[in-house]
């Protein structure tokens, strides 16, 4: 299975993506908005692992283009940040989004879990 990571700060991707190759899936990042709808185009993750705060597309407008979209709306996103307010979590609810899930509360591996039962 392949995980989309779109997430801006490499240290943070870096984690994520030890934390899903240990477990056995392929990793694809992107640094940006812009950089994951590109990626979409060129493959179909399983899941999405979004960012809320990106540069080049705030991650509410690639999750609404994501689920808007009839080719990639059955693909589940997790939507992570280090600031959720209660607007960011009903708009991420209202477009969809999976699970979501504090930067600070879980682990990468945590991640993993809710990826992993989102896509079985």
């Amino acid at each position: 299975m392949t995980v989309l990571i779109v997430e801006d700060h490499p240290e943070i991707a870096a984690l994520y993506t030890e934390a899903f190759k240990t477990r056995g899936w392929e990793v694809e990042c992107a640094e940006s908005g812009a950089e994951a709808l590109s990626m979409l185009k060129e493959s179909m993750p399983a899941v999405v692992v979004l960012d809320l705060f990106l540069p080049r597309g705030h991650g509410i407008e690639v999750l609404s283009v994501i689920k808007s979209n009839p080719l990639y709306k059955k693909i589940p996103v997790i939507v992570v940040s280090g600031r959720l307010s209660h607007d960011e979590i009903d708009a991420a609810k209202g477009f969809g989004a999976e699970a979501i899930l504090h930067k600070t509360e879980i682990t990468p591996f945590d991640l993993v879990q809710t990826a992993r039962r989102l896509v079985i």
